[in-house]
């Protein structure tokens, strides 16, 4: 393992300090936001936000594709259910929306 797989992580929690809008200012806020003049509000919403010093991070390691923790073993398909034996959609489904299920994925 090496020195950062085992080192504890700590996160820094900053409040964000953006303004609380709704109804009419919030419209008139996108109104100016989707205006000429969102060049001069969108830097100091992100320096408020941290978003510019998240952009000016430098990460010298390489993206991590994989987990860095042991998952332990890995589920066998043994332990599947057969497709065959899963259980079919509603008969009736009811008027209306509805969302979709694990059924509606399984296909």
């Amino acid at each position: 393992m090496t020195n950062q797989m085992t080192q504890k992580v700590e996160y820094d929690l900053k409040s964000v300090k953006l303004p609380y809008l709704a109804g009419l200012p919030l419209r008139l806020f996108v109104t100016l936001l989707e205006s000429p003049l969102r060049g001069l509000l969108l830097p100091n919403l992100f320096r408020s936000a941290g978003i510019a010093r998240l952009r000016e991070q430098q990460i010298d390691e390489p993206p991590t594709l994989h987990p860095i923790h042991a998952t332990g073993t890995l589920a066998s398909e043994a332990g599947s259910v057969p497709q065959d034996e899963w259980p079919g959609p509603p008969a009736q489904p009811g008027p209306g929306f509805h969302f979709a299920t694990v059924h509606d994925y399984a296909r």
